[in-house]
């Protein structure tokens, strides 16, 4: 499998869906808000495409903070289950920040029991000589509808060159 990491497109909207559909784990959004992910901030997420196949095997959705534009919000992240532990994830975000180089800090949030998300960006931060300062950004208390564990925001940055 040779995979190709590049900027999704609006047309990329409905296969973005379908890939957080079958992977499951990620909350799912409408496949519109993947169209509008995919149209209105490509630029700060990242598609992982099998170029042999043009099979979607990874999306990352993230945006600038609204009051911080040096720092990423890391939305979902998403592997299909083919194609996870080869680094494909880690590859998405150096995508990301070198297509944004002013960017200096990380912000995501990650439930306690996703051992996969937490090691992924403690991952990053050693790799960009940062530390992951965590705190509690959602209570479990605090989803009234459904079931939900507690988010724990990661902050990584600002990174050390």
């Amino acid at each position: 499998m040779n995979i190709c990491i590049r900027h999704p497109e609006k047309s990329d909207g409905e296969k973005i869906w379908k890939l957080i559909h079958d992977t499951g784990g990620l909350d799912l959004n409408s496949s519109y808000c993947y169209f509008m992910l995919a149209e209105y901030f490509s630029f700060t997420c990242a598609i992982a495409e099998d170029s042999d196949s043009d099979e979607v095997k990874g999306f990352i959705s993230a945006f600038r903070k609204p009051d911080a534009a040096d720092t990423l919000f890391v939305w979902q992240v998403c592997v299909a289950g083919d194609t996870q532990g080869q680094g494909v994830a880690g590859q998405m975000i150096r995508f990301i920040l070198t297509a944004n180089p002013d960017i200096q800090n990380i912000e995501t949030t990650v439930g306690p029991s996703n051992v996969a998300s937490n090691a992924l960006f403690c991952s990053v931060a050693k790799r960009l000589n940062s530390e992951v300062n965590k705190d509690v950004f959602l209570d479990k208390k605090e989803f009234t509808i459904g079931v939900h564990e507690t988010e724990l925001l990661y902050k990584i940055g600002p990174f050390k060159n």
